[in-house]
This record gives structure tokens, C-alpha cells and sequence, in this order.
């Protein structure tokens, strides 16, 4: 799709991480929130499965 709109974003998991990139950046979700958000990535062997958790330090 030319990396165009919606289109403009992959994802990935890499080991356990969410990692957003495109040719041009890429972005770990887990290095992005540090320690105020547990991230669980799974695949499927199609899809790529992500849960965001808040964690008490992010709490207050």
C-alpha cells in the first residue's frame, strides 16, 4: 500500500516486545512506557496478539 494512511505502520513481536516501524523508524512499545505498562505479545501464526496493562508504578 505504498505506506500510505492506515497503511503507513507494521508490527512486529520481538520477544515478548510490540515493535511499531516503518522503512523509515521503528518504536518499541515496551522502551515507549518503560515501566508504567506491561506489554504481552503473542502470534499466532497470523496474527500478532498484544495486551497493555497498566502496572502500579504507573498508578501512583
Amino acid at each position: 500500500m505504498g505506506y500510505e494512511g492506515l497503511h503507513r505502520w507494521n508490527f512486529d513481536n520481538d520477544d515478548g516486545d510490540l515493535i511499531v516501524w516503518s522503512p523509515d523508524t521503528r518504536h518499541s512499545v515496551r522502551s515507549s512506557f518503560g515501566d508504567l505498562v506491561q506489554v504481552k505479545v503473542s502470534y499466532d501464526g497470523e496474527w500478532i496478539n498484544c495486551a497493555l496493562s497498566k502496572t502500579k508504578s504507573a498508578l501512583g
